[in-house]
């Protein structure tokens, strides 16, 4: 009986939200759906052995927080751009009541 080393990946509204090793004692194909513990997971890696699949699941899950990084950076901009203008219209009106 030969291993398959394997990655399963949990997605959750399009996103990466846990990924574990396998060592599948049975064939396992890129999509395939396996329950544990309750919860969905897909085969989102195949390879030949534990370093390879651990490898390559570390790389998903670093270019998966790049871009929630960056999704998250532009919001923030987009936040505080919004204060920065309400900031400088009430100090507008402040002047002109001064004045």
């Amino acid at each position: 009986m030969q291993i398959t080393h394997v990655g399963l990946v949990a997605i959750f509204n399009n996103r990466i939200t846990k990924v574990k090793y396998l060592e599948s004692k049975f064939s396992r194909e890129l999509g395939d759906t396996l329950t544990i513990d309750g919860k969905p997971y897909r085969v989102g890696v195949i390879g030949d052995s534990k370093a390879s699949v651990c490898l390559t699941l570390n790389d998903l899950v670093k270019k998966q927080n790049k871009i929630v990084r960056r999704e998250n950076k532009i919001a923030a901009a987009k936040v505080n751009q919004k204060i920065n203008a309400t900031f400088g219209n009430i100090m507008a009106e402040a002047l002109k009541n001064c004045i």
